[in-house]
């Protein structure tokens, strides 16, 4: 599951409100955190937890680390594995502009808009009114936005992370105008790891980059009858995704592989197989 840290309620009226707020969210991501399998965490460059304004002291924006001074044994520990849970989270920048706003607080919102076009989910500590809710909705828009805060039932992010588990080939074909060409997901992993090994978020960086070759994220290699064969890099885990992206920007996906669990004859192969899979492609 993937969670975006939400950066716009405005600072608590005192340190006791911010440090509910904190824990009550802190709190809410553990216990969920003990119901799933994995969560990525994700916020964006500039606007992160740890540079989050809490409260104030006169003028004085205050964060988290005073928190930690004034908290009890059970929060600190809390407080503490919230920062270290998105202390190695992934960091977004250029978020895309868009004017949706949050229904009953007026606020645009980009990086929450792009949390739900993602199918993901928002982490929020609501230190200023309406944000203590369980969903985010936007005006004009359909999309919402499942939203931990600090609530008691967590039985509908339970349920969001089961359907996105389910449907994570369609949210990834859907979110990337991709096909999935005859036999190449019985190469991928399992699907409760797409969003651990991050396919969604190195192809959305791909995407940001016009899937250019740079030889880091994304390298050449070989040739389709449908065009170059790419292939996207996810560290980590080492899993590559080989691919055409055609002229009309549908992606065509070939196979999959994971680096490091065999030789370069076996990578080789899988390309082949790719090649092969893509050409065969209607």
């Amino acid at each position: 599951m993937e969670i975006y840290f939400n950066p716009y309620p405005s600072p608590a009226q005192s340190a006791g409100q911010a440090l509910a707020c904190a824990v009550g969210a802190a709190d809410a991501l553990l216990r969920l955190q003990k119901q799933i399998d994995q969560v990525n965490t994700i916020s964006e460059e500039g606007y992160t937890l740890t540079e989050f304004v809490l409260f104030c002291q006169g003028d004085i924006g205050q964060y988290f680390q005073t928190l930690l001074a004034s908290a009890s044994p059970t929060d600190k520990r809390k407080l503490i594995g919230l920062m270290r849970t998105f202390g190695k989270g992934e960091r977004i920048v250029d978020i895309d502009a868009n004017n949706w706003v949050v229904c009953n607080l007026g606020i645009e919102a980009p990086i929450l808009a792009h949390a739900a076009k993602m199918g993901a989910v928002a982490l929020t500590i609501p230190t200023s009114a309406g944000w203590d809710i369980d969903c985010i909705n936007f005006v004009g828009r359909t999309e919402s936005l499942q939203n931990i805060w600090g609530q008691a039932n967590l039985t509908a992010l339970h349920n969001h992370y089961l359907a996105s588990l389910q449907n994570v080939h369609a949210r990834f074909s859907a979110q990337f105008n991709a096909v999935y060409c005859t036999g190449a997901l019985s190469t991928a992993p399992n699907k409760k790891d797409w969003d651990s090994y991050k396919f969604f978020i190195q192809m959305e960086r791909a995407k940001k980059s016009n899937f250019d070759v740079d030889d880091n994220l994304i390298k050449n290699v070989g040739r389709t009858k449908h065009g170059v064969l790419l292939e996207l890099r996810c560290y980590g885990a080492g899993w590559r995704i080989f691919f055409v992206c055609t002229a009309t920007k549908e992606l065509v996906i070939g196979g999959f592989y994971q680096k490091g669990t065999g030789t370069d004859r076996g990578q080789n192969k899988e390309i082949e197989n790719a090649i092969t899979r893509i050409n065969n492609h209607a």
